[in-house]
């Protein structure tokens, strides 16, 4: 299989489209637990909760589609592509929002290694982990050995999450983005999404006879996490209730993975160039829809509209990708190819 694979790439543009929703949610989702707007949130949320997991599993899958990996040249390679553009970005929204940062090395510091520059950065960070990683992963010779590891890494995320977000809540790493950077709590998806490119499971004819059943249990999985969010908001948790980090949207998340893979076979005769075109340039929607995201709430604003947050979060989501794939349009067209790679990513 290619690397460059339409589906895959499809999935990742479904995955950017649930990136930015989540963040347009963060609106409603900051109204009375009893609102309308609130249960909204709450209730689409578990459904595009999947978006970094399986950003997560797709990277490692790219990653086990690599015969041999040598760590220096892999790790070099994979963050050649992944750094510049973040550092470029990072400095662009500290100039513009936070220019002062620039004069405290400290700020500056948290800025860049804790994604707080950015706002949603922690991602870069948590991939830059799983890239350095990837060689040990690769050096893991048994179906076994990879099931334990996955099984552990897996038990350590969730202990850490539900220590801090539900007893040590007044501790740095309960709050945001220290809660998302430790790459154990994303872990099992960059190892399972690499162990499904390396025993090839998209052909399995398993998960083809199985497919109907895994799309049963992803929307099972889906409910089960509503009804987690209802119990975690009762119980004064509403933040971790939306997180995509909490048990109930992790398993969400692999079955979708999982039926995704199953379904291969029979969903990559569709071209989905559109969403493949959006996939590939995913990485730089991500870096710069929160800079749209504010540009658009003050032309809104200054027009006087009255906001009403869940029609306001529906409409930012196509207009912050429409914004994105029209700057990205316009830079691949006006800048030299090295300078491309650096802002574009």
């Amino acid at each position: 299989m290619a690397d460059r694979d339409n589906y895959w790439d499809a999935i990742k543009g479904w995955s950017i489209l649930a990136v930015v929703g989540i963040h347009a949610l963060n609106i409603p989702g900051q109204m009375g637990e009893q609102t309308f707007a609130f249960q909204f949130a709450l209730l689409i949320r578990q459904f595009i909760n999947f978006a970094v997991p399986m950003f997560l599993a797709l990277a490692g899958y790219m990653a086990g589609g690599r015969a041999v990996i040598q760590s220096g040249e892999f790790i070099s390679s994979r963050l050649k592509r992944l750094l510049p553009p973040y550092l470029l970005w990072t400095f662009v929204y500290v100039g513009l929002g936070r220019p002062e940062d620039l004069l405290s090395p400290n700020v500056l510091a948290a800025d860049i290694f804790m994604g707080e520059g950015i706002g949603v950065g922690y991602f870069v960070i948590v991939l830059a982990q799983m890239v350095v990683l990837t060689p040990l992963i690769s050096k893991v010779s048994s179906v076994r050995g990879h099931a334990l590891i996955m099984a552990g890494g897996a038990l350590a995320g969730l202990v850490t999450s539900y220590v801090f977000q539900l007893f040590l809540v007044d501790h740095p790493l309960s709050s945001f983005p220290a809660n998302a950077l430790p790459f154990w709590v994303w872990y099992p998806f960059y190892h399972f999404g690499f162990v499904a490119r390396r025993y090839h499971l998209p052909e399995s004819k398993f998960l083809q006879r199985w497919l109907p059943l895994l799309w049963c249990g992803w929307l099972l999985c889906v409910g089960l996490s509503w009804l987690e969010g209802q119990a975690l908001t009762a119980a004064d948790a509403a933040k971790f209730g939306m997180s995509q980090t909490k048990a109930t949207s992790l398993l969400a998340s692999g079955a979708l993975f999982l039926a995704l893979l199953g379904a291969t076979a029979s969903l990559r005769k569709y071209q989905f160039r559109g969403w493949a075109w959006i996939g590939r340039n995913s990485y730089f929607i991500y870096l710069t829809h929160l800079l749209v995201f504010a540009v658009i709430a003050k032309v809104w604003s200054r027009g006087g509209l009255e906001m009403n947050p869940v029609f306001y979060s529906i409409l930012l989501v196509p207009l912050t990708v429409a914004v994105c794939s029209t700057g990205l349009f316009v830079a691949k067209r006006i800048l030299p190819p090295a300078v491309q790679r650096i802002v574009t990513g």
